[in-house]
């Protein structure tokens, strides 16, 4: 995985993060047009990120392996559209002020868990020559005859598994299909995905994805609820996504008081 937002010491190779959107979905609809982003340059920290976010922008940083990173700043509505066109493992060709367009996948992208609002977004700059590793979605559709059938439990063992290719050989997620499924206990395999040319997966071939075990007892249904219950007490409302927009910015900040004094 990416190191936390503001640590921008990333080595490859290492897993592209997944990102996180919160009660949002990406398409990754790969029959679209390329994905394409306008930036702008910004000031680094929280003074320059509050300016910009009442503007209508979201402030977000772009690096890469042996690059500084650079603060930017791009419409919200452009970033929510990207995010959910390209997910994580579709490039993103990125163009900063009048620059070079640039090759792009976003690693982070973060929300305000209350109100929903895009916070802060990463994107990191790939070469198209290197390898890069990544998780990538698994999909899966249709229903498991076996769950309606003979009530059986399915259980997704696996919910991304993690690969390496060249960034334009990525695939957009695994789709894994249900419909033969038809036995209590029958199981998917690592090795049973259908995987494109040119992408290799990181994960034991015999590593479970999804199986389908015997219908719970009344008991077990029991102890079941009393944990889910137990868990529902505990929960306490989470303020992650703002903590880290905010960690990430004083990051900034404090690397640009250091590039002044230099």
């Amino acid at each position: 995985m990416f190191n936390k937002p503001g640590d921008y010491t990333v080595g490859l190779p290492q897993p592209l993060q997944m990102c996180i959107m919160r009660g949002r979905t990406p398409k990754g609809d790969a029959s679209v047009q390329d994905v394409t982003l306008q930036a702008k340059t910004r000031q680094p920290g929280k003074k320059s990120a509050a300016s910009v976010r009442r503007e209508g922008m979201v402030p977000g940083v772009m690096y890469g392996q042996g690059e500084e990173a650079r603060p930017i700043a791009i419409e919200a509505k452009e970033v929510e559209e990207a995010f959910m066109t390209a997910g994580a493992n579709r490039l993103i060709s990125l163009t900063i002020d009048q620059d070079k367009a640039v090759n792009t996948l976003f690693v982070d992208v973060q929300h305000e868990p209350l109100s929903g609002s895009l916070q802060h977004f990463d994107l990191y700059t790939v070469k198209m020559d290197e390898e890069i590793e990544a998780e990538i979605p698994i999909h899966l559709e249709n229903d498991a005859p076996a769950t309606y059938e003979q009530d059986g439990i399915l259980v997704q063992n696996l919910e991304t598994v993690e690969v390496r290719s060249l960034p334009d050989k990525l695939p957009e997620n695994f789709t894994v299909d249900l419909s033969g499924m038809a036995e209590i206990n029958d199981a998917i395999h690592i090795s049973d995905l259908n995987v494109p040319t040119g992408v290799t997966i990181l994960a034991e071939e015999d590593e479970l994805v999804v199986k389908i075990d015997p219908p719970r007892s009344d008991e077990e249904l029991e102890e079941l609820e009393e944990e889910i219950e137990t868990d529902a007490e505990g929960q306490v409302t989470s303020e992650h996504g703002t903590e880290e927009a905010e960690e990430a910015e004083d990051t900034e900040e404090s690397a640009g008081d250091e590039s002044d004094q230099e």
